[in-house]
């Protein structure tokens, strides 16, 4: 496999992981806040008393659904100037 197209797949991986890591902080704060602690223990537990993690963890999936769609828009352009 050439490196270009080594680069090409792992940004259109890096793009649909972000996005999707993005989605799921903003439509499930609890459950990815849960996994992280979990898995990593670097956030609190996850309760229904605490509102302020959720609440960060889904402007997290806010700006990760931009950057994952910045990503994205980068492929479409560099398959753009391939065309020529």
């Amino acid at each position: 496999m050439s490196r270009g197209l080594f680069f090409f797949v792992m940004q259109v991986v890096a793009g649909f992981g972000v996005t999707t890591t993005g989605l799921w902080a903003l439509f499930r704060p609890r459950h990815l806040q849960q996994f992280v602690h979990d898995n990593f223990a670097l956030l609190p537990e996850a309760t229904d008393t605490a509102w302020l993690t959720p609440l960060l963890l889904r402007s997290t999936g806010l700006f990760a659904l931009w950057y994952g769609a910045a990503l994205i828009v980068a492929v479409h352009q560099e398959l753009s100037a391939l065309r020529l």
